[in-house]
């Protein structure tokens, strides 16, 4: 009788823990590595090839939308021009329809000079903050179109990317409360 009363608290005792263990949180503590970043970022890229003339901002600096970031030089335009014309003075002296075709690709090329004119200034894509690297060697940089230059971000919200260690993925949960400490750079 003794053993039954002492094998029926055992059972009891071990649905107890059973009960409290699945009610309980266990907090598991991982060390990760990673970087925090904004969660938006908008790329500043350059529209056309040419030479970086001048900055407009500098790292850190808040802008908003539409706001001239950097200009890029627009001699190449200029030797356009000056090419267009000379060439418009040679036509002067060969017959009127071929004139006319030339005319033609002459107007042609202006518009795409005057277009390229435009795409040299690039401007904020949204309202932010200027995040680049080495902002100030930018000037008298060649650049080719699609060349990232500038990075706006919005500084309001951060997100932060770590790498977890194999043997704690399972550990790990997408809700889990996590702290995040920055050392202090100086």
């Amino acid at each position: 009788h003794v053993v039954a009363v002492v094998l029926g608290c055992v059972g009891v005792l071990t649905i107890a823990i059973g009960a409290a263990c699945a009610l309980l949180s266990v907090d598991v503590t991982v060390d990760a590595v990673g970087v925090i970043e904004p969660v938006r970022v908008w790329p500043v890229r350059s529209k056309v090839d040419g030479v970086v003339g001048s900055v407009l901002v500098a790292a850190g600096d808040s802008v908003g939308a539409g706001q001239p970031l950097v200009r890029l030089d627009a001699a190449y335009a200029d030797v356009s021009a000056a090419q267009i014309q000379v060439a418009r003075a040679r036509l002067a002296t060969f017959d009127t329809r071929r004139v006319q075709l030339e005319a033609r690709r002459l107007a042609m090329r202006v518009a795409e000079t005057r277009l390229a004119v435009e795409r040299a200034t690039l401007y904020s894509p949204a309202d932010g903050t200027v995040i680049a690297e080495h902002i100030e060697r930018l000037p008298g940089s060649l650049v080719q179109r699609g060349d990232q230059l500038i990075e706006v971000a919005d500084l309001s919200n951060w997100r932060a990317v770590v790498v977890v260690d194999a043997k704690y993925v399972n550990s790990v949960r997408i809700g889990d409360r996590a702290v995040v400490e920055v050392p202090v750079v100086a």
